[in-house]
């Protein structure tokens, strides 16, 4: 087993790369590009003077140009304070496992994952669009590995906290202003605690309109409560807490 930043096992088909120290995005440097990986985001891409291919498990990835306005992307980066020469997201995410561990600032990419010790496993539907798994009261989450907010769709829990406001920023939606509350959810028997805003009314509706029913949008929250697997390729997503 080689353990080298970056360096892939040929016999376990595991490579490892290092996380940016920024417990608000997964910002892993794969073979000296900054990558974010979204799993928010349906395509991958790379900014301009950021890298044409990446290799991942042996393949040369290519990262096609910008499909999306680039000053849209730059005004992102300004509002969320990040840099990033590449984007991962889930057309080249959903093909393999990645284990998340921000504590010890590493991500795994792997063909067949290895499993944290005492992870809790539950379905994750990612056959259409963003991954999507459930709360231990049924209602569905989008799992947004690049959400550095969380967010909820529809009422606000009436047992939720108002901390104050929050500017942010989606790959999909742009430029998203609400106030702040603080809840704590439970997943897989454990509780973890989050940060949220509200979806605009507009927004919401776009959201519907899209086929998607999940009350709840989540990422670093998640990152942050545990280790996480999404575990594409066998439908599960893995958490471990921190401990």
């Amino acid at each position: 087993m080689r353990n080298e930043m970056g360096r892939q096992d040929a016999g376990s088909r595991v490579q490892t790369f290092r996380l940016e120290d920024d417990d608000r995005f997964p910002l892993a440097l794969i073979q000296g590009n900054k990558t974010l990986l979204n799993s928010g985001s349906p395509y991958s891409f790379k900014l301009p003077g950021g890298p044409d291919t990446l290799c991942l498990l042996g393949e040369e990835i290519p990262l096609k140009a910008l499909p999306i306005a680039r000053g849209f992307v730059e005004t992102g980066c300004s509002i969320l304070d990040v840099y990033f020469d590449g984007l991962i997201g889930m057309n080249i995410l959903g093909r393999m496992a990645w284990s998340f561990d921000l504590q010890a600032q590493v991500v795994q990419v792997s063909s067949c994952p290895v499993e944290p010790k005492k992870s809790i496993w539950i379905p994750l539907d990612a056959g259409f669009g963003p991954p999507t798994c459930a709360l231990d009261n049924g209602t569905p989450v989008l799992v947004d590995s690049s959400s550095s907010t969380s967010f909820r769709i529809g009422a606000v829990p009436p047992t939720a906290t108002l901390l104050g406001s929050v500017v942010t920023w989606s790959m999909v939606w742009g430029r998203l202003e609400s106030e702040l509350w603080s809840e704590k959810l439970r997943i897989g028997g454990q509780t973890f605690p989050v940060s949220f805003g509200k979806l605009p009314p507009e927004v919401e509706s776009r959201f519907h309109a899209m086929g998607m029913n999940s009350g709840w949008i989540i990422g670093s929250d998640l990152l942050k409560a545990f280790r996480v697997t999404l575990d594409f390729p066998n439908g599960r997503i893995g958490l471990a807490p921190y401990r």
